[in-house]
């Protein structure tokens, strides 16, 4: 390592090439062990960067946590897909058929089957079929999955994996939360403006683009918010979310259903992750200090489950946008 560290260019380039790493994972849901490997090997050498830039001491504690808690996320990911991969069965079907030709039964057509012949063939397929289905482009309504373009109303959907890409919204509320819900994989959302989005639980990933003055009310397994402004998140989630190129972004905690949630916004001197069950990491904002893009939301409350018709839509989005007047 030169004397001279660039600061900078080591940031930039830990950000890049962790956002490659996650964007290849979220888009593998069950890699083989090649790209597991491949994958692996890539994060080790990430970490390897981060400790020897550590090592040298050229990192503030700050930027230290927020890396090494971003590539120990890499490594959580793949040590689960490794186990996955490791724990699939390996099914041999020995057929009990005497392969030696017997006098009596050589001309029998009408036989019975021994055991095991034609088993494999028989078993039913475990694969999960994977159904994208769209909302886009409404304005001023209250949608469901029944507004939603490649859904099947029937319900044959609900045994499936779904992904969902909403975008295009403006004065809406989506509710994806009541009735029967699919099995909602992932959930992809861009271009959306005054719009109420409960999403309830979402089993993988959440990823939003271009946000303005929005509700996000969800529970997922990874929250990734980019390029998005003035919008209010209730978020319920099992690591750290990410936000990048964002700015005024409120969070709170997810509400229990039935129950109600009132959020007050501790002193800007408090605001360090401690105040939410998650830490919110920031990538364009790598100082000592904490972020100035995002903060916890003020006194709001509101209880779920939330639903809404075409009557009530005004009265909905009214309580849950965001008020942004001092």
């Amino acid at each position: 390592m030169s004397d001279q560290f660039d600061y900078n260019g080591f940031i930039a380039t830990f950000k890049a090439q962790a956002q490659d790493l996650e964007d290849a994972l979220s888009q593998n849901k069950a890699p083989d062990t090649g790209t597991i490997d491949q994958l692996s090997a890539s994060t080790t050498k990430l970490r390897g960067r981060v400790n020897e830039v550590v090592a040298a001491g050229h990192l503030p504690a700050y930027d230290q946590r927020l890396c090494e808690e971003r590539v120990a996320s890499l490594e959580g990911s793949l040590a689960k897909f490794r186990a996955n991969a490791k724990s699939k069965p390996k099914f041999s079907f020995k057929s009990s058929i005497n392969t030696k030709p017997t006098t009596s039964n050589s001309s029998n057509s009408n036989a019975p089957t021994a055991p095991g012949v034609g088993l494999a063939s028989k078993q039913p397929s475990t694969t999960t079929a994977t159904t994208k289905i769209s909302i886009n482009n409404h304005n001023h309504k209250s949608l469901t999955f029944a507004d939603a373009e490649g859904w099947d109303s029937s319900g044959s959907n609900s045994a499936q994996c779904v992904v969902i890409t909403i975008g295009g919204l403006s004065d809406c509320f989506v509710d994806l939360a009541s009735g029967t819900s699919p099995n909602v994989n992932a959930l992809h959302i861009q271009g959306l403006k005054r719009t109420v989005l409960y999403a309830g639980k979402i089993q993988g990933s959440v990823l939003l683009h271009d946000c303005v003055e929005c509700t996000i009310i969800v529970s997922t397994h990874q929250f990734r918010m980019h390029t998005s402004n003035a919008t209010d998140v209730y978020l319920e989630v099992s690591s750290n979310p990410v936000i990048e190129k964002c700015n005024n972004i409120r969070f709170g905690s997810y509400p229990s259903k039935g129950g109600t949630t009132t959020a007050v916004e501790p002193p800007r001197s408090e605001i360090s992750g401690d105040a939410l069950p998650y830490a919110v990491q920031d990538f364009d904002w790598m100082g000592a200090t904490p972020s100035p893009n995002w903060s916890v939301i003020d006194s709001t409350t509101f209880q779920l489950p939330i639903t809404a018709s075409s009557d009530s839509l005004d009265l909905i989005l009214n309580k849950l946008l965001p008020d942004r007047r001092p």
